[in-house]
């Protein structure tokens, strides 16, 4: 833009003077053509300042831009602060006690399988339960399981409930509840019977039923005062089976 300015400049100044040395003007001619010479000049002479000092300011802010860092946005996110959990309970005397009785009469609706207190000098309470069925009896003809605390004076509370076996597992699941007797939850000191319903059909082999605890991960176990605070349990006390019974 600026050379084409100038170029116009000089076009100007010598394009509007004799040409090829002919000078055949009326002097009214030439007083006009020379007056609107000198303004034509003039006004480009003052474009061509305006160009130059736009051109002046385009440089100096590009040279700013390439100095100043680039703007960055830093967002403060207040985030709440998660508690560690508390250290974990070591219980190293937990203990089942397995009462291995043989029924004189069998009643399958109702038919104990699992017979047992807890004894820890801890004060615990064991959440979950999670049995396996080591008998030859199908899945499909033991269900119904319940935890029942027995303790008191033939009050029986129910503690947990289970349908048949999945794979040979049954898993009992204590939900903590205030209004029930040590809030609804096993604890030492105390006895328990896992009950069952058993369909009978005869045969030339009679099938066997049993419940056993085959490892650590099978209980869930915490400290009573603070249920969020796990226990870690022996490994050696698995597995912990109980009676065999004979279904006949």
């Amino acid at each position: 833009m600026v050379l084409s300015a100038i170029f116009l400049l000089v076009f100007l100044g010598w394009g509007l003077g004799s040409r090829d040395g002919i000078a055949d003007r009326s002097p009214l001619t030439a007083v006009l053509s020379e007056s609107m010479r000198q303004s034509i000049l003039s006004e480009l002479t003052r474009i061509l300042a305006l160009v130059q000092e736009l051109q002046k300011q385009l440089k100096e802010l590009i040279q700013k831009e390439k100095s100043s860092p680039a703007a960055t946005t830093t967002e403060t996110i207040a985030v709440e602060a998660i508690p560690a959990p508390p250290p974990k309970l070591t219980v190293n005397d937990l203990k089942f006690n397995i009462d291995f009785y043989l029924p004189q009469y069998r009643n399958y609706l109702d038919f104990t399988l699992f017979d047992f207190t807890v004894e820890s000098k801890e004060n615990i309470a064991i959440t979950r339960l999670r049995f396996k069925q080591t008998g030859t009896l199908s899945d499909a003809l033991v269900d119904n399981f319940r935890l029942i605390d027995v303790t008191g004076n033939g009050i029986e509370v129910l503690l947990a409930k289970s349908g048949n076996p999945v794979n040979g597992f049954i898993e009992l699941v204590m939900v903590p509840d205030k209004d029930k007797i040590n809030k609804g939850l096993v604890v030492p000191g105390r006895r328990y019977k896992v009950l069952s319903t058993i369909t009978v059909r005869y045969g030339v082999l009679k099938p066997t039923v049993s419940l056993s605890l085959e490892k650590s991960s099978d209980i869930s176990v915490f400290d009573f005062n603070d249920l969020g605070r796990a226990a870690d349990i022996p490994a050696s006390i698995f597995p912990i089976g109980g009676p065999i019974f004979v279904v006949s």
